[in-house]
């Protein structure tokens, strides 16, 4: 089962209203993790794995629950083009937290034919 990373830690810095100096104060910060599901379009780029230095667009099919390391994950789905035609099925080995939803572009107005029914 995949689980998804724990809030970080941070430390920013607050100013004190009276005296004007910065002090430290400690918050959670929740880091926002995808977590994909059949039918979702990721970006996948490097920060997803290094693998992927050239982004591409991956329609999911779906998320396998095999034991990876905490915050990754297996997924199978197709590769897509920029008109969200598939054009290879893949699976690929993806960090969650460098996943993004992506958006397929619609086709061009020149493209698109009317057709007279009847």
């Amino acid at each position: 089962m995949v689980s998804l990373r724990q809030p970080q830690r941070v430390t920013p810095k607050v100013l004190d209203e009276p005296s004007g100096q910065a002090r430290a104060r400690a918050d959670f910060e929740e880091i926002p993790t995808v977590l994909p599901k059949s039918g979702d379009v990721l970006r996948v780029t490097k920060k997803a794995s290094v693998q992927f230095i050239e982004p591409m667009l991956f329609r999911v099919i779906r998320m396998h629950d095999w034991p990876t390391y905490d915050g990754w994950a297996w997924l199978d789905g197709y590769q897509l083009n920029a008109a969200g035609d598939a054009v290879a099925r893949r699976s690929i080995f993806v960090q969650l937290a460098g996943l993004t939803y992506g958006r397929v572009g619609a086709v061009p107005a020149q493209t698109r034919f009317r057709t007279t029914v009847g």
